[in-house]
């Protein structure tokens, strides 16, 4: 069993995608396997995938498929896996020189399930920094990660769980997958430094500036999975996915009334059962802070919001 699985989507990224795999190719470490699924690209991706499974047989494992969306590629990624750890690497991204020697001793130093990278660079005369997470509910408060990339996963966790990425959703599959991941991870570790280097590009589908109505989609989607997933044993546990479900929930209200999916009544009662679902659950305080004033008047709620982000963007 290798330490590291790599799961690697590639879809249309080909000026990018020899640089992607080069830096996991010509890491100090060898202990990994880099599992890629060509998600039907039409622009020379799929050869070049092909150019390095045949350059590395038996490191490199490789699946085409007609073109299903970047989750559809990841869950079948996982599934090829077979590392005690998945790191998530986008192909239009990078990793670090020599950063894998460092997050390796980090993983069997620590016995970590789950490992969180900081913002500082690189610097590998210190980069075997870490510390282990005490108290696990105030740091998942206090830190929303939004970019898996930035995280190290126990592959064990998401196997038992069959924790997979929700099919379909185009905004905040990745924050869906994380929070039910999160939910059974219970070692945390911490290093203050970042290994990955996001590529910033316009049209990149995780940076891209998406439509309300996509946010929506998103949000919705993840608010009802956890809904639908939780219980009062496991919210009384996992006490961080409170402000994080609020965070969700203006979202929604947000996106909605932004884009004008729904009517501002038919909002209202979606607003009202989330809310008492996540009362049921034990959550007491959504519906508490800036939300108080969308159970007495969504518009007026987002009236209020449309001011404060005009003001903040100047």
């Amino acid at each position: 069993m290798p330490l590291i699985s790599f799961v690697i989507p590639v879809y249309n990224v080909a000026p990018y995608l020899r640089e992607c795999l080069d830096s996991v190719v010509g890491q100090d470490f060898s202990d990994f396997e880099v599992c890629i699924v060509d998600d039907g690209s039409t622009d020379g991706g799929g050869a070049i995938c092909n150019e390095y499974a045949a350059a590395y047989p038996g490191l490199f494992k490789l699946k085409h498929q007609p073109n299903q969306g970047v989750s559809v590629a990841r869950n079948n990624a996982i599934k090829m896996a077979t590392g005690q750890y998945i790191w998530f690497v986008d192909a239009d991204d990078y990793i670090l020189p020599g950063s894998l020697h460092y997050i390796s001793e980090i993983l069997r130093q620590s016995g970590c399930e789950t490992l969180f990278f900081g913002n500082e660079p690189f610097v590998a005369e210190s980069a075997m920094e870490y510390g282990m997470i005490d108290d696990r509910n105030d740091f998942l408060s206090r830190h929303a990660c939004f970019c898996n990339p930035l995280m190290i996963f126990s592959r064990e966790i998401i196997a038992r769980n069959d924790i997979q990425f929700p099919v379909g959703i185009r905004m905040g599959e990745d924050l869906e997958f994380q929070y039910h991941y999160l939910i059974h991870s219970g070692r945390l570790a911490t290093t203050p430094f970042k290994f990955y280097h996001i590529r910033e590009r316009e049209g990149s589908a995780s940076r891209s500036t998406s439509s309300a109505a996509t946010n929506y989609a998103g949000a919705w989607h993840l608010l009802d999975s956890m809904v639908s997933t939780l219980t009062p044993a496991i919210a009384t546990a996992n006490r961080w996915l409170e402000p994080r479900l609020a965070e969700r929930l203006k979202a929604l209200l947000q996106s909605a009334l932004s884009t004008k999916v729904t009517t501002a009544r038919e909002l209202r009662l979606i607003f009202r059962r989330y809310l008492r679902a996540f009362r049921q659950l034990g959550f007491k305080s959504i519906g508490g802070g800036s939300l108080k004033i969308a159970k007495i008047d969504i518009r007026l709620y987002y009236t209020i919001y449309r001011i404060i982000y005009n003001i903040r963007s100047k």
